[in-house]
């Protein structure tokens, strides 16, 4: 057994690398700017002329949460372009330097170009007053990173001769160096070899490696919404679904379990076609229904003083959020959630359960304890129920992830603030980070989900053997 678990643990590894990668460039598809929504800027590329204070800010973000590195530990890409531009901010300029390069296929003096562009500009914002063409100049910065071609660039110098600086100017000589690059590209014809493939190799400093790394470290990142960390929204989250989970599926199966072994030994037929027409009813109701209906009679005094005796979703909210709840008191908030959350789940076992026993039932060991003369309670409860909770072993490990994600509909319904709710509102509210973290989590409680399962089919059955 041990052998195995180790086994079955280092397959793990290769499986949660991969789901690792399919969470991480999925987050990276969403559209739209972390660094932006993290900052309060709509678009940077809204106004050419953007508030030099809040683009410092948003470039201080920028490189904070690590955009300007390598998506991964390596690259592949045509000889004409840089592998790595995300170190350019703003995503039209980066755009502009991309199409350069390949007009060109000469990376390194497309990038001297734009950091001498760089340089021209923050030496015209220092010595602006100095200069006798100070209307032209004002705006080259701009004129610059908009130039996405030679054409354009051809232009810009043109009209950047005609308005040089005098000698005196501070700036001149920043000037004289970007338009020397300036007048390479024009004159730079691109070789037959600019679109082979390259592959550049970026080491650690790469952005899934730093994700990866947070995420070991419970350092999942920031909420996009209000620049929280994600661990501490997760964690103010997960005790309440946490609460609702378990006890659902204690009671989900602390009932099912006795019922389906019912329906299938007993000889009550009265009691059982009763039963029966009960389980297949929970079965067939829809959760939001059935979350629904007990809101609307159970929680007001809409309908009479006797039908309110559970708190209401609004005070449920109040309370949890406040944290002034104590321990039976939350559970007493908890209480219509979870009955309402574990009346299908009684229902799908109670059924597998009478399914599995009486397809067991008819098997040649059962009949084979009843002729040694054991009593009919030894025989179901000794040899027929042990291989008749094979299947409901299978449904556990598979319901673990459960017990961490939670239930949307019945969170938000019940303006319950834990997982499945923060998932809701993360989604609506265009949170990805918080979104994605919860989905590796459930991906990780999947596997482990199985694992768990494993152990106890041995446990359950002493004819499994795993060695």
């Amino acid at each position: 057994m041990r052998n195995y678990l180790l086994k079955r643990v280092l397959l793990f590894l290769p499986t949660l690398f991969v789901i690792s990668l399919a969470v991480f460039f999925l987050s990276k598809t969403i559209p739209g700017d972390p660094a932006e929504r993290l900052t309060g800027i709509l678009s940077i590329e809204g106004d050419e002329h953007f508030d030099r204070g809040a683009m410092t800010n948003y470039q201080r973000t920028y490189r904070h949460l690590g955009l300007d590195k390598p998506l991964f530990y390596f690259s592949l890409h045509p000889r004409a372009r840089e592998a790595n531009l995300r170190d350019i901010e703003r995503p039209a300029f980066r755009n502009n330097i991309k199409n350069l390069m390949y007009e060109t296929g000469k990376p390194e003096l497309v990038r001297s170009y734009f950091e001498a562009g760089k340089a021209l500009s923050r030496a015209i914002r220092l010595h602006l007053d100095e200069c006798d063409t100070a209307t032209f100049w004002a705006d080259f910065e701009h004129q610059i990173n908009r130039a996405s071609s030679k054409a354009e660039i051809a232009e810009i110098t043109d009209n950047a001769l005609l308005f040089m600086p005098d000698e005196q100017c501070g700036f001149r000589p920043f000037a004289e160096d970007w338009w020397k690059y300036a007048d390479k590209i024009g004159s730079v014809e691109r070789t037959f070899s600019w679109w082979l493939p390259k592959l550049s190799w970026h080491g650690t400093q790469n952005q899934y490696h730093n994700w990866l790394a947070g995420i070991l470290s419970g350092d999942w990142g920031y909420s996009l919404r209000d620049g929280r960390s994600v661990g501490s929204k997760i964690r103010n989250s997960i005790g309440y679904t946490l609460s609702i989970s378990f006890f659902s599926l204690l009671l989900t199966f602390a009932a099912g379990i006795p019922l389906g072994m019912f329906l299938a030994t007993s000889k009550r037929k009265r009691w059982k076609e009763i039963l029966r027409k009960l389980v297949y009813a929970l079965y067939a109701v829809p959760l939001f229904w059935l979350a629904t209906l007990l809101v609307v009679f159970f929680t007001t005094e809409e309908y009479g003083k006797w039908t309110n005796l559970f708190p209401s979703p609004s005070q449920i909210m109040l309370h949890t959020m406040d944290g002034d709840a104590g321990f039976f008191q939350g559970l007493s908030y908890l209480l219509l959630p979870v009955l309402c959350l574990a009346s299908g789940g009684v229902a799908f076992v109670a059924r597998q359960m009478e399914q599995t026993a009486l397809r067991e039932n008819t098997a040649r060991y059962i009949t084979m304890s009843r002729l040694k003369g054991n009593s009919e309670s030894a025989t179901i409860w000794k040899h027929l129920f042990p291989n008749a909770v094979f299947p409901l072993i299978t449904l556990l490990g598979a319901l673990i992830p459960g017990l961490i994600s939670g239930s949307v509909v019945i969170e938000v319904i019940f303006n319950i603030p834990g997982m499945g709710r923060l998932m809701w509102d993360s989604i609506f509210g265009q949170d990805w980070n918080v979104v994605f973290a919860i989905l590796m989590i459930g991906a990780i409680l999947t596997l482990v989900g199985q694992l768990i399962a494993d152990i106890l089919y041995a446990r359950a059955n002493p004819k499994v053997r795993y060695d």
